[in-house]
C-alpha cells in the first residue's frame, strides 16, 4: 500500500506531513477536491503560495493539468522500457503506464478490503 524507496517508506513522510496537516504554512490537496472544483483549489494554491497567478495563468494550468492532458504526456520521460528509470517496471505491468483511469475512488478497485478499511481509519 505504501511506497519502499531509496529515499524511505512514504507511509513515514505521509504520517508526518498528516499531522502537521493544521499547520499555517501547510496546504494538503486531495484529487478529489481538484476533480469538484479545480479552479476554486487552484485560487486557493495561488493564494497560500502567493504566486499571484492571473485568471488566465490559472485557466491554463487547470487546462495542463487535466487527466488527459497528463496522460498524454506520459510518453516524453522515455520509453517504458526496464533500463528507463523514470518508469515502475511494476506499475507498468500491471497498470500499463503511470497514469490509470483518472476517477475518484478508482484506487478502491486495486486494494483489498481489509488495506481500504485500514486506509479510511487512519484517515479518520
Amino acid at each position: 500500500m505504501f511506497h519502499h524507496s531509496q529515499y524511505g517508506n512514504s507511509r513515514t513522510g505521509v504520517n508526518e506531513a498528516w499531522q502537521k496537516c493544521h499547520h499555517l504554512n501547510f496546504q494538503f490537496v486531495f484529487y478529489e477536491g481538484l476533480k469538484a472544483d479545480i479552479m476554486a483549489k487552484l485560487e486557493k494554491l495561488n493564494e497560500f503560495l502567493s504566486t499571484n497567478l492571473s485568471q488566465k495563468q490559472l485557466l491554463y494550468v487547470a487546462k495542463y493539468t487535466e487527466f488527459n492532458e497528463m496522460a498524454g504526456r506520459d510518453s516524453l520521460v522515455g520509453p517504458k522500457t526496464e533500463d528507463n528509470p523514470q518508469y515502475s517496471q511494476e506499475v507498468v505491468r500491471q497498470e500499463g503506464c503511470f497514469f490509470r483511469k483518472g476517477e475518484v475512488g478508482n484506487w478502491k478497485e486495486k486494494l483489498t478490503l481489509d488495506q481500504v478499511h485500514k486506509i479510511d481509519k487512519w484517515k479518520k
